[in-house]
């Protein structure tokens, strides 16, 4: 039993690992805010996405469609104007130079308002609670893991430790090289950002309003 548990909670970590390193909208917000702001500020971003990856995997190793049908009809639509949003606001400091570098402790208002950040950009993506689903159907049809409450929960922890684990190197590795960036790149970057959240806003809500043709 503990050797099925300790399976479970590696698979969790490297499933949870992986599934964070794609380019997305929080890895390039923690690029951006780490960049501009620092650590602090950036793991913040990664921390709340990581909040509802933790409810989503929930959803998906214990199997209630009824509340992911639910998260699915009421968040999917939020997802192009919250990501267009975002977005744009980057696009429009990086070309008007109306964004600058910061390097002071963060605030508890500011630490905060980045964790509110990603979890609202996480909680509005479609995408992510699709893939917990479609991977516990695929790791329970194979037996990689039991459908019991020790398996389950060492695979949602270990899944917790990799995403946390991917998004803190992130953060601290662009942090660490913030100092050599050139006011000019930060800018680009701020930009190329923006570009990026955009460009997923339109993507979810085209795929939306598929959906409504169904």
């Amino acid at each position: 039993m503990i050797f099925q548990a300790t399976t479970a909670l590696i698979l969790g970590l490297g499933i949870g690992f992986i599934n964070s390193i794609p380019i997305g909208p929080i890895n390039v917000s923690i690029i951006d805010t780490s960049f501009k702001r620092g650590f602090r500020h950036a793991i913040m971003i990664g921390l709340g996405a990581l909040a509802v990856d933790i409810f989503y995997c929930v959803i998906g190793i214990f199997g209630v469609s009824l509340i992911k049908d639910y998260i699915v009809e009421m968040f999917q639509p939020l997802g192009f104007p919250v990501l267009a949003l975002i977005g744009g606001r980057l696009v429009y400091k990086g070309y008007s130079n109306k964004m600058i570098q910061t390097f002071h402790p963060p605030t508890q208002k500011e630490l905060t308002k980045n964790f509110s950040l990603g979890f609202l950009i996480y909680l509005t993506n479609p995408l992510a609670i699709g893939f917990w689903i479609i991977t516990a159907g695929f790791i329970f049809s194979h037996r990689m893991i039991e459908k019991n409450i020790t398996d389950q929960v060492s695979f949602i922890s270990g899944m917790a430790i990799g995403t946390a684990a991917w998004f803190f190197s992130l953060a601290k590795v662009v942090a660490y090289k913030r100092a050599v960036i050139s006011e000019e790149t930060v800018k680009k970057i701020t930009m190329a950002t923006g570009t990026v959240l955009i460009a997923f806003g339109i993507y979810l809500g085209y795929d939306f309003l598929l959906s409504l043709k169904k």
